[in-house]
């Protein structure tokens, strides 16, 4: 049985990923050069809801070996929803979804997880520092 996260303090996070604030276009790569960008309207860009751990499943999830091994696992258990996934060319709704994306969209659906699981952890410490203080 696998383990998920019980705590329901949830967030929205937009991943600070080129392809998800620039508007690019693959039918023609030179249309894509530095200072070409156009913007994508915030409404469209990818967004995640996040269902924070708790001290004990962060404790958890950091066990996973290496940092990009710790940020996946982050990313599959904690991503509870995904708004807007056609953005990155993929339809996974939430972090289990993401993790099990083949082929088309792989390389953008790891990008997201491991941007997603990077912040999910720092923020993670970052709250347990604080409640040290």
């Amino acid at each position: 049985m696998e383990k998920t996260i019980s705590s329901d303090m949830t967030s929205e996070y937009e991943p600070d990923l080129p392809w998800n604030r620039l508007i690019q276009n693959p039918k023609n790569p030179e249309a894509n050069q530095a200072g070409s960008e156009r913007e994508r309207p915030i409404a469209e860009r990818l967004r995640v809801v996040i269902s924070w751990p708790t001290i004990e499943e962060s404790s958890r999830l950091s066990e996973s070996g290496s940092t990009s091994a710790i940020s996946l696992a982050y990313a599959k258990h904690c991503i509870a929803d995904i708004i807007n996934p056609q953005v990155a060319g993929i339809s996974a709704r939430n972090g289990k979804e993401l993790m099990a994306v083949k082929a088309k969209g792989k390389r953008k659906a790891w990008q997201l997880a491991v941007n997603v699981g990077a912040y999910i952890f720092t923020q993670s410490f970052l709250s347990e520092d604080e409640e040290k203080n």
